[in-house]
């Protein structure tokens, strides 16, 4: 082998490496985040860890200029279970994945057993309500409490404008409120 080979040989490798190391840093940051959030739109966890490993086996292919990676991983992420969502059930659609996420999480926390029922109560009837609410206002309200994302960012994932997800959030988290009271 030429040493030219050998020299175009080893900056592929290092390359390779490097490419390899950025996946696996972006993986470490979003993974979690975008699993929760298949799992709320597939309504089930069985798949989601799929879609997100889809969406970034897409990370080698052109992204949309313009777009930000998590604002790219989370549209990414909801084209393909949008996809996978076209051949379900309504019943399948259900919420249960995000209500067992939710009172494990509860049940994690360091709080003495009273309180911690409690609290698992009015998550669950937290979650039944916001699971009543219409598919595009619970979309917009877990992006922004349960994800953190921005109303810009909530937007692009959406595919709509800010002021629409603004009007999404209040509407819902309005509808929440009056149903919490009841």
């Amino acid at each position: 082998m030429a040493d030219d080979e050998r020299d175009a040989l080893q900056i592929t490798r290092q390359i390779t490496r490097q490419i390899t190391r950025q996946i696996a840093d972006i993986a470490a940051t979003h993974e979690r985040p975008l699993i929760a959030y298949v799992t709320h739109l597939l309504g089930r966890s069985d798949g989601a860890l799929d879609v997100v490993q889809e969406a970034f086996a897409r990370l080698c292919e052109p992204r949309h200029a313009g777009v930000p990676l998590p604002e790219w991983l989370f549209v990414v992420c909801r084209n393909l279970a949008i996809d996978r969502m076209r051949d379900q059930t309504k019943k399948e659609r259900r919420m249960s994945a995000f209500s067992e996420m939710a009172v494990h999480t509860i049940a994690d926390e360091q709080v003495d057993p009273p309180m911690r029922l409690e609290r698992a109560d009015e998550s669950r009837r937290l979650l039944g309500l916001l699971a009543s609410l219409p598919p595009r206002q619970q979309e917009a309200v877990r992006l922004k409490f349960q994800q953190g994302l921005s109303y810009a960012q909530i937007a692009t994932v959406m595919e709509t404008n800010a002021n629409n997800v603004a009007a999404l959030i209040h509407t819902g988290l309005k509808a929440l409120r009056e149903r919490m009271s009841e």
